[in-house]
């Protein structure tokens, strides 16, 4: 009896440890500085390194599982946010590592993630070519090569002999053309506008922040941003997340139960976790 005894106190302790607020002793004694300001700045990401705040799901259908959710791809178009934030048009918030190493566009880099003891990816760009090396092991290795059309300005993306994009960039609009259509982000009044098949969205700049398309809404405090969500059928906003800034570097995305993101930047190495779990280790090695 005293066995069992134990074995339940020791089960109710883990238990306990396993629901605290692992981010609340931290937060609490965070010696914080500002963050950048909150902007709404239509752009692109050609190269889909990034650290997931949001990641959005998708239904699907397979016959022999039936009906299933997975991750929403990423998309190449959306908004810049500062501090390293992005939005993207199928509605996954990233923090974009190229971005975090002040890597411009045209800048050449090599970099070294991993995401388990075993696992390693390589992004490497070299003039105009860019390349993923995902594992170690019989890696899987993509190619895309980047060309400017001096013709009409547009940046030629080659993902494959089969698929080829191409990306204008002006003043007031950016888009993507695909072989079958195209992608459009367009100033429109206060904000931005992006015209679906199933109709428009709205972003806007808002006094306090941010709006992202009657999805969620960012607003900008003192010492910390807040993301919001709205809530379906109400005017009322849900918080799903605050972010800070610790004079160090670190930041922490955390929500009400002081659980979410922590990212920590030492020189070329970038760590990001997800409460106490390694999600994945960055190294910047040229």
């Amino acid at each position: 009896m005293k066995y069992r005894n134990l074995l339940f106190f020791f089960g109710i302790l883990l238990l306990t440890q396993s629901c605290s607020p692992v981010l609340q002793k931290e937060i609490n004694s965070l010696q914080k500085e500002p963050l950048e300001p909150l902007e709404l700045r239509p752009g692109y990401d050609l190269f889909r390194i990034r650290m997931d705040v949001i990641r959005e799901r998708q239904n699907t259908a397979n016959i022999a599982n039936g009906p299933s959710t997975v991750n929403a791809p990423y998309h190449r178009l959306g908004f810049h946010l500062g501090n390293g934030l992005f939005y993207d048009l199928n509605d996954n918030l990233c923090l974009l590592v190229p971005e975090l190493y002040g890597i411009a566009v045209d800048d050449d880099f090599e970099i070294e993630e991993q995401t388990s003891p075993q696992r390693k990816n390589r992004y490497t760009m070299k003039g105009d070519v860019y390349r993923e090396r995902f594992g170690s092991f019989l890696p899987q290795v993509e190619q895309t090569q980047f060309e400017r059309d001096e013709k009409d300005g547009s940046l030629i993306i080659k993902e494959s002999l089969l698929s080829k994009l191409r990306l204008y960039e002006s003043e007031d609009e950016i888009s993507l053309k695909y072989p079958l259509g195209r992608t459009q982000i367009f100033r429109e009044g206060k904000g931005f506008r992006v015209n679906q098949f199933l109709g428009s969205r709205d972003f806007i700049q808002i006094k306090e922040g941010v709006f992202l398309d009657n999805r969620y809404v960012l607003k900008e405090k003192k010492d910390r941003i807040e993301i919001y969500t709205k809530r379906a059928f109400s005017k009322k906003l849900g918080l799903l997340f605050t972010m800070v800034k610790a004079k160090d570097g670190r930041i922490i995305i955390y929500d009400e139960k002081y659980r979410g993101y922590r990212l920590e930047i030492d020189g070329t190495k970038m760590e990001y976790k997800r409460n106490r779990t390694i999600q994945a280790i960055f190294e910047r090695i040229k």
